[in-house]
């Protein structure tokens, strides 16, 4: 195995800071709290001022079958409205409702 001259090795060099600091970069734009963090937001519309969201129903208020929304996308959330079905038709997921049937 021969010898790496001066020249190789600040080549080398080079393209291994460059390597290195791409890759710093797009780990910072992809995982940072910023801009990126609100691209990967699933909830864009239902109370996003709130920090957790917890919606309770009660089993009594259901009657016999209930469809709640698992997409975020619904204009009835936490209800199902069949938003899903456009957003899988776009994006190739398969999302769909919590079906809850009330068999009292």
């Amino acid at each position: 195995m021969r010898q790496l001259e001066a020249k190789e090795i600040a080549v080398v060099g080079a393209l291994t800071v460059a390597a290195g600091a791409t890759g710093f970069y797009l780990g910072r734009y992809v995982f940072s709290t910023g801009k990126s963090a609100e691209r990967c937001r699933v909830n864009h519309n239902h109370c996003l001022d709130s920090a957790k969201i917890v919606d309770i129903v009660d089993v009594e208020d259901i009657g016999q079958k209930k469809s709640f929304c698992r997409c975020w996308k619904s204009k009835t959330f936490p209800a199902c409205d069949g938003s899903h079905a456009e957003h899988n038709k776009l994006t190739g997921d398969n999302v769909g409702p919590l079906v809850v049937n009330n068999t009292k």
